[in-house]
């Protein structure tokens, strides 16, 4: 192989090594911001929290309603909370390993991401019925 074909070579290779560099901090900077993302969810879930438990202390010796509310709302910010911080390793972890090709990470972020989403949705709905309900019942005439 000539002078020429070895510096062909070495350019192909050059250039391959800095697509992979632009791969990989693209990579790190779309996982930085799912992380950011998933932080605000996880301050919305605290937020959510204190104003339930704002509400619990307004309620307190009203009924048992409240007690099996309080029950059921810790239940959904403990589950919220873990599903985040599952996410959360799971994008430190795959920030760390990015050697693997970009199709199968972002397929494994989305799907990730999605079930968090559907599972904030779902808490969220069942918590806004069983509020709702329960102040039906409290402000309701008797």
């Amino acid at each position: 192989m000539g002078q020429e074909g070895l510096s062909s070579s070495q350019s192909r290779c050059c250039q391959a090594n800095q697509d992979l560099c632009w791969s990989a901090t693209l990579l790190l900077k779309d996982t930085d911001e799912l992380k950011n993302h998933i932080l605000v969810v996880e301050r919305g879930l605290e937020s959510l929290q204190d104003v339930v438990e704002k509400l619990f202390r307004i309620q307190k010796d009203t009924s048992t309603y409240v007690g099996k509310l309080r029950i059921v709302m810790t239940s959904i910010k403990q589950e919220g909370i873990t599903i985040v911080k599952k996410l959360i390793q799971k994008v430190d972890s795959l920030k760390s390993g990015v050697n693997s090709s970009n199709n199968d990470l972002a397929v494994s972020v989305q799907t990730s991401y999605s079930s968090l989403s559907r599972g904030a949705e779902r808490s969220y709905n069942s918590f806004c019925g069983k509020v709702t309900n329960t102040l039906k019942y409290f402000l309701g005439d008797r």
